[in-house]
């Protein structure tokens, strides 16, 4: 597997790792991104390492701390765009696992009009505590789309069923 098909395959993973439809603690998924990706990125640093310079401890070393850190990194970048998105799209869902999850700040007595990504982008404390509370709220968040999605599939599956009865007859 070349370099460039490596860092494809740990974004990739990454994006699997930080959907919500992978349910798992956010704390294990952030480890198993960093993790995996140190793997790829310190055997290929100890590949290089060892063509260079005949030893491959350091060079892996360094690689795999710095996949870590790229793998948390990508991990926590991608789900703050996700989160910043469900945001504008359930507003009030997220205000209640803020405020659920962060009472101390009164979330339940801030205006609607502070519940925009714009807002949440502003600071990296807001960033921090979105993801968290986005994370708490994937579950219903994933009912919603398949509610929504169920919507959209109504009118075909009717469709379906009464050619289906009328075969019958």
């Amino acid at each position: 597997m070349g370099n460039c098909e490596r860092s494809g395959f740990i974004v990739r993973l990454s994006t699997y790792l930080s959907s919500s439809t992978y349910h798992m603690s956010s704390m294990v998924r952030v480890v198993l991104s960093g993790t995996i990706a140190s793997v790829f990125m310190g055997m290929t640093g100890a590949s290089i390492g060892a063509l260079i310079w005949d030893t491959a401890t350091i060079p892996f070393i360094f690689s795999a701390c710095s996949g870590f850190v790229l793998g948390a990194v990508g991990f926590y970048r991608d789900a703050v765009r996700k989160s910043l998105r469900s945001l504008d799209r359930y507003p009030r869902l997220l205000q209640l696992h803020l405020d659920a999850n962060f009472p101390h700040r009164g979330f339940d007595t801030w205006p609607s009009t502070r519940f925009r990504s714009g807002y949440f982008a502003s600071t990296w404390v807001l960033r921090s505590m979105l993801v968290a509370s986005w994370l708490t709220a994937s579950n219903a968040i994933d009912r919603i789309l398949e509610a929504e999605e169920e919507t959209i599939l109504a009118p075909f599956t009717r469709v379906v069923d009464l050619e289906a009865d009328s075969q019958m007859e």
